[in-house]
């Protein structure tokens, strides 16, 4: 039995596992982001019907085998996450995170924003086609969630609205221009969303 050859066979033995330890982990991230690319192909048309110029079938696959189409060129921010701008005006975004369920599902949320409109709309991966289809899980925040003092009537119609930031986070934000009762009445919590698995918490903090 030759010494320099069983130890030649060991250290290329932890060789292997070495690189597997530093490989793996990319290997994965790399797959993650490329399932997250696939979510622009199997979302239905309706996610997008917001959008400034239409993502017809031939600009998804653009989008996906290339980075860029005719009209939106997208970014992976995570490999959960990811962010479509329009090439145009580059002031034009449309927001696309995956959150996983306790059932095993993803649900999908949509955010498309154009100068100071937002719209988020959600969207739940049926469990035996593995499609997506539109589903309200967006709660009702009620504007005094974002008051500290001189509350609302609990029956007042002002209601959040969503948007995404690039960090992922789902922050409510109230539109109240033009709304006489806030002339004297100043926000005072940033209120945000976070997934449970099942639905969305409410969450806030005073703003310092």
């Amino acid at each position: 039995m030759n010494p320099d050859k069983n130890m030649c066979s060991g250290m290329k033995c932890i060789l292997s596992v070495l690189i597997g330890l530093l490989i793996h982990p990319l290997t994965l991230v790399s797959q993650s982001k490329a399932e997250m690319l696939q979510v622009i192909r199997i979302l239905p048309k309706d996610a997008f019907m917001y959008a400034l110029e239409t993502i017809n079938d031939e600009e998804r696959t653009r989008l996906i085998e290339n980075g860029k189409g005719a009209n939106w060129t997208v970014e992976i921010l995570r490999e959960d996450f990811l962010k479509l701008t329009y090439n145009e005006t580059g002031d034009h975004f449309i927001r696309i995170k995956k959150l996983k369920c306790n059932s095993g599902n993803n649900l999908i949320i949509v955010h498309t924003e154009q100068g100071q409109n937002h719209t988020m709309e959600c969207f739940m991966q049926d469990g035996k086609t593995g499609w997506y289809k539109k589903k309200e899980f967006l709660p009702d925040i009620k504007a005094n969630e974002f008051l500290d003092k001189n509350y609302l009537p609990a029956n007042h119609p002002l209601t959040a609205s969503f948007l995404m930031e690039d960090n992922g986070r789902i922050t409510a934000y109230l539109n109240f221009w033009m709304e006489p009762d806030f002339e004297e009445r100043q926000i005072a919590f940033t209120v945000w969303l976070e997934w449970n698995g099942e639905t969305f918490t409410v969450k806030k903090e005073p703003i310092r």
